[in-house]
């Protein structure tokens, strides 16, 4: 009777941890978009998150120019898609959104919606590699040697090699 007991104890705390590994993955990628609830334009909700002061954007061929409410340019978004295709981490895909200041430097990376899982991406996001680019141009990005993560060696790859191939294009 005590080893069914186990058994089914086993089972339950089991299935509960891997129904919650896989329920939470990566970030979730926020709403597509944001409105201010003031009939605004509406922003794709990462910008927002990236630029808090953003208030319209214009889509160019490298990049999304962000705009403030006076239409003074405040910065660039940069998705690591469709350059990073096919890199992948230890569960997929791990798409990025670099957001550049005015001057074209990365002020800050954001790990999108992706398949990895929650305790993997927890160690990177609580270490420094994200930050690791802050400053740098993207040629500098690029170019930055970046140590991979312990714990979470496939994904932090994944995330640099998806930065670098998102600089390629801005780099040229």
């Amino acid at each position: 009777m005590a080893r069914k007991y186990y058994m089914m104890l086993f089972a339950v705390v089991f299935c509960t941890f891997v129904a919650q590994a896989q329920y939470e993955g990566c970030p979730s990628r926020p709403a597509d978009s944001y409105s201010d609830g003031k009939g605004g334009p509406s922003l794709p909700a990462e910008i927002v998150k990236a630029f808090p002061q953003a208030q319209s954007v214009s889509k160019q061929e490298k990049w999304t120019a962000v705009y403030d409410g006076g239409k003074h340019l405040i910065g660039y978004a940069v998705y690591s898609k469709p350059a990073s295709d096919g890199i992948t981490g230890f569960a997929g895909e791990t798409p990025l959104l670099i957001a550049l200041d005015a001057e074209k430097k990365v002020v800050a990376v954001y790990l999108l919606e992706c398949e990895e899982t929650h305790f993997i991406v927890d160690k990177v996001l609580e270490s420094t590699l994200l930050a690791s680019w802050n400053g740098l141009t993207a040629k500098e990005a690029r170019k930055k040697r970046v140590d991979a993560v312990s714990g979470a060696t496939y994904t932090s790859n994944s995330i640099i090699q998806s930065m670098r191939a998102a600089m390629k294009k801005l780099a040229k």
